[in-house]
């Protein structure tokens, strides 16, 4: 080993590359930037800036009124406050710049992990730190920077079946990366990243089983290990599972939101022209009906890599390689989602049937296609074989001009798009300049991928006909890196911090109140309702700049999602958090259960949901203003803000209510027509008041709605001043966690009133205490604690040196990549028959049982089709709006 200052230097290089590689890549977040991403704004960005400034207030914030009236904001696990690089960097620096670092910092240790584990497997240096880059800047990790704990998941990945192997081998410092591997999932866990982790982990150990070579004691070894580390995270996992189990999501889902996000089988000409179908990048994406789907079903990894693929698998000998591609092909059976049988078969499974995206087993089919791509330039280093080189040429030239011709075949508009383009009206205009954009964007994806395609073959061309010289051993890591770069660049937009801490025009409009305000949103045009190939401004695409409104307003059609300063306007759900306010609604894949049946919407709901508020729920809610882009105060950016003169007090006393059990009875008569809230309160059961007054006879106006003194110390806890018996109701969200005391600390009991919100009765006048102590942040804490006891005690006291394994295991010393043989074992073309026939069958059964979905899934990628259903959204969102004339042409 070559030390520097007794470092390993080759590691310290690595380090440092994949350390300046996304600061250069992400260059403008990194140096004061905002990434503006819809998602990562609303949902991790917005979330985590709130919990630490309440942090900073001198609170541990377990609640938030900010979302739902009342929700379990710790208990939503992509909040992840406790994950260490989250906590130090929102603690220390200004929040946009701490979720840029903290994107950075994820970045580079997927491509350091992904470095280390390809070395540990025989892998040279520079091939490793290739298939790094290939990792970690694939697709797959860039098109999900808005899913931080998504992309927490592939960082750590590599270093999972990094440590599984170490501690197979009796590595104490690989089982503690391990363990520590764990706790960091599971403080930051996300469905697919968590459950990667573990198929690769189990992958790895029963491949290492087959191979043989170590005894129990380290198989021991790395369960313990994995254990106490998910013990260790336990305070973050006990708290989600236990919202969990108040959502839809703990029945599982059914098969069609299971298999949202299916791989196209044809999309693997994606890895030859990414823009195959254009891309929402740059608003040109035609290949579906959501640009979800693009991101979902993209996996990327640079068109100079796949000659690299292509030797690694031409060298397929030995049992390293040969479960790299058996995973790629397992993977890539699974990605295809609804298009085969292997997803159905896998989505059955328990935790699986509650996610959804099989495309997104794309991450672990890149982890084993990127090793494999660092084998394949060894193999060309070493063998210097022109017959693998052919064959590697041989296969991208073909994918790439099949991918051409593909996209020539998808994207050509027909002579009914250019006759209707010609019309002259504004809309045909604009799909005349569209189409336009669209064929100059085509033309240079083309070059790209000719160009980049005839580099990789080129490098690969030198190795092999001129002896490895040390000047070029860098030279597939800059031609990659660039490829990447060139096509990945602007995917994740970055806007002036000032746009996103401006409280939006709506906020700004409402005069000051004793309280924080709370919004609903009603017949919003949302921009993520909107469909592709329409003039708008995609969620995905930097263009959330402030416009010339006057010259908006004078186009026809709809125009509101073109006129924001920035989305903060709409009010999205969990923005409100970053200017002191609170939403009626939220963005989480944990939607609790009795508010979606509380507010009518179906089970099968996205994850920002938009009820059909009734006066009656916005008078319940306490909701001090309506948004809509129909009614009310006209606003900037086409929207319009209604206030709520007479909203339910955020504290009132009832002396008439009645009790009843059956939930369906109970919504069934708070949605009756002539029920009045003000008259009556509904509560789940009978409170437990001395001479509490019940129900008799027709009830009367303002029975229910006195308001009480509130007073809010902190976000978990709630003071309430009474002044005479009755049942107090918060316009808060009922949890099971909510602990009421009395003016003599005696506990009181907590009750749902109306189906949703907190209440408890008062018998006595004075201050009534409701704070937020769930059981599950206690018992997480208390296996948190013995978790990291159990790590101390096996980690951190000496221990006896582990004994060295009898001989070294097959799946670290392959003879027939590191040449330790005298005399390497030929090439057989049989090592690949099980991979390909079973991957074969996969294809071939899908394509007999699922050819009505292939059918209608090809039909639907072309510009043709896109232009039609693009023409109709137009016309129904131009007649929802009233415009009949720009409806009526669309339509037409």
């Amino acid at each position: 080993k070559q030390l520097m200052f007794g470092i390993n230097r080759r590691r310290l290089e690595a380090a440092l590359w994949f350390l300046a590689a996304p600061v250069v890549f992400f260059r403008e977040a990194a140096f004061g930037g905002a990434f503006f991403h819809h998602e990562a704004w609303m949902h991790s960005f917005a979330t985590r800036a709130w919990w630490f400034e309440q942090l900073k207030n001198g609170h541990f914030a377990l609640w938030s009124s900010g979302m739902f009236a009342g929700y379990p904001l710790f208990a939503e696990s992509q909040t992840a406050p406790l994950y260490p690089t989250t906590f130090a960097l929102f603690t220390l620096l200004p929040p946009t710049l701490a979720f840029a670092w903290d994107v950075i910092l994820h970045f580079a240790w997927a491509g350091f992990g992904l470095y280390r584990l390809a070395r540990l497997l025989g892998t040279r240096h520079t091939s490793a730190l290739f298939a790094g880059t290939m990792y970690a800047y694939s697709a797959f990790l860039v098109t999900h920077l808005s899913d931080f704990n998504l992309l927490a998941g592939a960082a750590w990945m590599p270093w999972i079946v990094w440590g599984t192997l170490g501690a197979l081998r009796g590595r104490k410092a690989h089982a503690v990366v391990l363990a520590i591997g764990w706790t960091l999932l599971s403080l930051a866990p996300h469905p697919n990243g968590t459950i990667f982790a573990a198929i690769a982990m189990l992958f790895t150990l029963v491949t290492a089983a087959l191979g043989g070579g170590y005894g129990l004691r380290g198989y021991l070894r790395a369960l313990y290990a994995t254990g106490a580390g998910l013990l260790a995270g336990a305070i973050q996992t006990v708290a989600t599972f236990s919202l969990l189990r108040e959502t839809e999501r703990s029945a599982g889902t059914n098969e069609a939101f299971r298999s949202l996000g299916s791989l196209p089988p044809w999309n693997l000409l994606h890895g030859a022209l990414p823009n195959l179908q254009g891309t929402p990048r740059l608003d040109t994406w035609y290949g579906g009906l959501d640009w979800t789907l693009y991101a979902e079903t993209c996996f990327y990894f640079g068109v100079s890599a796949i000659p690299c693929v292509c030797v690694g698998l031409f060298f397929l000998r030995g049992r390293v390689p040969l479960a790299l591609a058996t995973g790629a092909a397992l993977s890539f059976a699974i990605m295809i989602g609804r298009y085969g049988l292997a997803w159905e078969a896998v989505s059955a499974l328990p935790l699986l049937d509650a996610t959804r995206i099989p495309g997104r087993f794309a991450l672990p089919f890149l982890l084993c296609i990127a090793i494999l791509a660092g084998r394949g330039i060894d193999a060309t280093v070493r063998r210097r074989s022109r017959r693998a080189l052919a064959v590697a040429g041989a296969i991208t030239i073909a994918l790439v001009l099949l991918a051409i011709g593909a996209q020539a075949n998808w994207g050509t508009p027909g002579e009914a798009l250019r006759a209707a383009s010609s019309e002259g009206s504004a809309l045909a205009n604009d799909w005349e300049a569209r189409l336009a954009r669209w064929e100059n964007e085509q033309t240079l994806d083309r070059l790209h991928a000719i160009v980049f395609a005839c580099a990789g073959i080129g490098i690969l061309a030198l190795f092999t006909y001129i002896r490895y010289a040390v000047p070029l051993r860098y030279a597939p890591i800059a031609i990659l890196s660039l490829d990447l770069i060139l096509w990945g660049r602007s995917w994740n937009p970055v806007i002036d911090p000032a746009l996103l801490a401006d409280s939006p025009p709506a906020i700004e409009a409402l005069e000051p109140l004793d309280h924080a305000p709370r919004f609903a949103r009603r017949d919003i045009d949302e921009i993520r309702s909107l469909r592709p190939a329409r003039d708008r401004v995609d969620p995905l695409t930097p263009g959330w700049d402030v416009r010339d409104h006057a010259r908006e307003k004078s186009k026809p059609g709809p125009r509101n999602e073109n006129e924001y300063a920035t989305a903060a306007w709409s009010l999205s759900p969990n923005v409100t958090l970053l200017y002191g306010a609170e939403s009626a609604e939220g963005f989480t894949p944990l939607i609790p259960a009795a508010w979606r049946e509380w507010v009518g919407l179906p089970a099968a709901i996205p994850g920002v949901p938009m009820p059909a508020y009734t006066g009656r729920m916005i008078d319940l809610l306490g909701v001090d203003a309506v948004l809509s882009s129909r009614t009310g105060a006209p606003l900037p950016g086409g929207l319009f803000l209604a206030r709520n003169r007479n909203p339910m007090p955020r504290a009132r006393l009832s002396v008439r209510w009645r009790s009843e059990q059956n939930r369906a009875n109970l919504l069934g008569a708070l949605h009756a027509g002539d029920h009045d809230p003000r008259a009556i309160t509904f509560v789940d059961r009978a409170p437990a008041l001395p001479g509490a007054p019940s129900f008799q006879g027709p009830p009367f106006a303002g029975a229910t709605d006195r308001a009480l003194p509130l007073t809010i110390p902190g976000p978990n806890k709630r003071l309430v001043e009474v002044d005479r018996s009755g049942l107090v109701v918060l316009a808060e969200t009922y949890d099971p966690g909510w602990r009421v005391t009395d003016p003599a600390g005696e506990t009181v009991d907590a009750l749902q009133a109306d189906g949703l919100f907190l209440a408890f009765p008062a018998g006595a006048p004075g201050t009534y205490e409701a704070q937020y102590r769930p059981a599950w942040f206690h018992r997480g804490l208390m296996l948190s604690g013995a978790g990291l006891l159990l790590l101390v005690l096996r980690f951190v006291l000496p221990a006896r040196p582990p004994r060295p394994p009898k001989h070294e295991p097959a799946a670290f010393k392959d003879a027939a990549l590191i040449g330790a043989a005298p005399h390497p074992p030929r090439f057989e073309s049989a090592s690949l028959a099980p991979v390909g026939v079973a991957l074969l069958l996969l294809l071939a059964s899908g394509g007999v049982v699922k050819q009505r979905d292939w059918a209608e899934a090809w039909r639907a990628r072309t510009i043709d089709h896109a232009a039609a259903a693009s023409w109709s959204e137009n016309g129904l969102a131009s007649l929802r709006a009233g415009a009949h004339a720009p409806a009526l042409q669309a339509l037409e």
